[in-house]
């Protein structure tokens, strides 16, 4: 038998890694840390509907596409492919505007 087996002796396939993971370890030199600070980037920003491209570390591209509200990762393409979309790098990745602490914690009147 090939793969693992149930308790009624029938094997199975061994399960498999999502598709962007799997692009992720063939195409880039990223590890899944990079994958997992991608996904919360895209959870905090708002990301026009549709797919989009952002550049990564390694010079790879992380394609990214609306599922729903939500901005996902479908994919990772290596340099020399032609990422799809607009280019969203300056979205996600952009400094947060600083803020004084005492504008922060006073209250308007």
């Amino acid at each position: 038998m090939i793969g693992k087996t149930d308790y009624s002796g029938k094997a199975f396939a061994p399960k498999r890694q999502r598709h962007e993971v799997q692009r992720l370890k063939q195409r880039t030199k990223l590890g899944l840390k990079d994958l997992t600070r991608l996904r919360r980037r895209l959870r905090l920003t708002t990301i026009p509907s549709g797919v989009h491209h952002v550049k990564m570390p390694d010079g790879s591209y992380a394609v990214i596409k609306t599922v729903g509200k939500r901005a996902v990762v479908a994919s990772f393409l290596t340099p020399a492919m032609a990422p799809p979309g607009r280019d969203v790098t300056a979205l996600i990745y952009k400094k947060p505007k600083p803020i004084s602490v005492r504008r922060a914690y006073t209250k308007r009147l």
